[in-house]
């Protein structure tokens, strides 16, 4: 995972403590420092050297798709078979349709950190995915002296700034910690800097309330692993208020959420008069932690589970009812008539370029997203693969379109990238034809299209468009190339390889990420 071996950030804070105590080994693999240190591909490589030479019982994925992809798990399963695969899923009311449940087909097992959706892994015939609740409950121990009214330990992600000024505009003392803050001036005679695990306990205990934000960063709520953390170090918390949570928490004796800003005020004031009370709600809540949601315990059932179900768990792929046709985006110059044989008895249509790389599962994949959700489009992901660089872009839909907008999508939108029901194929034959053939055409959105967040092949060249368009849609590890190129010395060949890829698609679109990942304040004046 993301950080995995900093004591600043939750993975090494969180998960490594209860699996030093369940495992008699448990490496470390951190994607941020090896890709750093090693580029992307060295990174990838050195994980499965590792795996390959240690032949581990088990690996635990988080996150980290460029370097985690499927292609990775296969090659994981190929070089260890005895390995079992588990990837946790944290983000399942925005992963889950358009992630989740297709990687969930590749590894063993799913664990599931937002448990409303298990039932939605079983509904789509996937029966690998086991719940994980709680957090530490070691964490508590004496009582210290309250030195904070309110702190915030965590992110400035979704409207959480907005929140920091309601309550500082309204009196409210409180405090702010964690990665990111840094970017608001504003905060900084309140801002403490990011903590590591000894001092995340620290803070929590000194302060008379913690508050606990559930929104994801895409706006709606869900549940957080730091509500229950909190609730281990026996301390209290204000919660975003979440149904989920009764699952858990008896409200107002175990938990106490706010559901707008203003209940909240009204919150923070009752509880920093009602001391007493804010101690028998944290003691209640510590208690239901050490008693029923021990993250160690979770661990316990998850792998309790999994050695219980022995060693014949990897099956094949569930299989399709449905036949796909492909076409390569020559055959669309043709007529309706013409192509009648070619898609005869087909179901589904996917179009292939001869710039484009396909992945192994592309039509795999791309077929299920039809089949499971019945609409006309399933659109996949797709890496840029430029020369002398290699893959250095991705194009994303792992952002609700609401958030990015299907025109920025559409703009960028390839005819390699989607499959469509043949119904939908003879009743838009000319907007599949302008696609082939370059056109921004507006086809696809939320209703009608099944997206699919997983890169399913490589384009070598890219249309080229305009700078704010390519940055909502694509993401990039150019800086991650970058600090690899300092760290072994190879500076120059990189900003050769990125001016020659920039001459080669005729885009500035790497250079000028590259200007504003170093000098953003700079970035802003120059004109391209």
């Amino acid at each position: 995972m993301w950080h995995c071996e900093s004591e600043k950030h939750q993975p090494r804070q969180l998960w490594y403590p209860p699996l030093e105590k369940l495992f008699r080994e448990v490496m470390l693999f951190d994607p941020y420092k090896e890709q750093r240190e090693l580029g992307p591909e060295g990174a990838k490589k050195k994980f499965l050297e590792t795996v390959s030479a240690r032949h581990p019982d088990y690996v635990l994925f988080f996150g980290a798709w460029e370097i985690f992809t499927i292609q990775t798990i296969l090659e994981v399963n190929r070089l260890s078979p005895r390995t079992k695969t588990l990837m946790f899923f944290g983000d399942d009311d925005v992963q889950f349709e358009k992630m989740s449940r297709y990687y969930a087909l590749f590894v063993d097992y799913v664990i599931v950190g937002q448990t409303q959706f298990l039932g939605r892994y079983e509904q789509e015939g996937l029966h690998n995915a086991l719940p994980i609740w709680g957090a530490n409950a070691s964490k508590a121990s004496a009582k210290c002296d309250k030195i904070y009214d309110v702190a915030l330990i965590g992110t400035p992600v979704q409207n959480r700034a907005e929140l920091v000024r309601f309550l500082t505009d309204n009196g409210i003392d409180i405090r702010l910690w964690g990665h990111g803050w840094s970017e608001y001036p504003e905060f900084s005679k309140i801002y403490g800097g990011p903590l590591d695990s000894e001092d995340f306990i620290k803070i929590t205990r000194q302060s008379k309330i913690s508050l606990s934000p559930t929104q994801s960063r895409y706006g709606p709520p869900h549940i957080k692993g730091r509500v229950f953390e909190i609730a281990a170090c026996g301390e209290f918390q204000l919660v975003g208020y979440f149904s989920e949570y009764l699952k858990y928490f008896r409200e107002n004796k175990e938990i106490v959420m706010y559901k707008n800003n203003d209940d909240l005020l009204k919150k923070i004031k009752y509880y920093l008069a009602n001391s007493k009370e804010r101690e028998r709600i944290a003691y209640n809540s510590y208690k239901k932690i050490a008693e029923r949601y021990n993250l160690l315990n979770s661990y316990v059932h998850i792998f309790g589970t999994i050695l219980s179900h022995g060693d014949n768990v990897r099956g094949d792929l569930p299989k399709l009812g449905k036949k796909v046709a492909v076409l390569p985006k020559k055959d669309l110059a043709r007529s309706l008539d013409e192509l009648s044989e070619k898609i005869s008895g087909a179901d589904y249509i996917r179009f292939s370029a001869e710039e484009c790389e396909t992945y192994e599962y592309c039509d795999y994949l791309l077929a299920r997203a039809l089949e499971k959700t019945k609409k006309d489009i399933s659109c996949c992901e797709y890496d840029v693969n430029l020369r002398p660089l290699g893959k250095c872009m991705i194009f994303q839909l792992h952002k609700p379109c609401d958030a990015v907008g299907t025109k920025y999508i559409n703009s960028l939108l390839t005819i390699n990238q989607i499959m469509v029901t043949k119904k939908f194929f003879l009743n838009n034959f000319e907007q599949l034809r302008r696609l082939a053939n370059n056109k921004h055409v507006e086809i696809i959105n939320e209703n009608n299209t099944a997206f699919i967040a997983v890169p399913l092949f490589g384009l070598r060249k890219f249309s080229k468009t305009n700078y704010s368009d390519m940055q909502k849609a694509f993401r990039t590890d150019i800086l991650h190339r970058l600090q690899f190129s300092m760290h072994s010395g190879r500076l120059l060949s990189f900003i050769c390889g990125v001016l020659a890829a920039s001459i080669y698609s005729r885009s500035l679109f790497l250079p000028r990420c590259l200007i504003e990942s170093i000098f953003p304040k700079i970035a802003k004046k120059i004109k391209y």
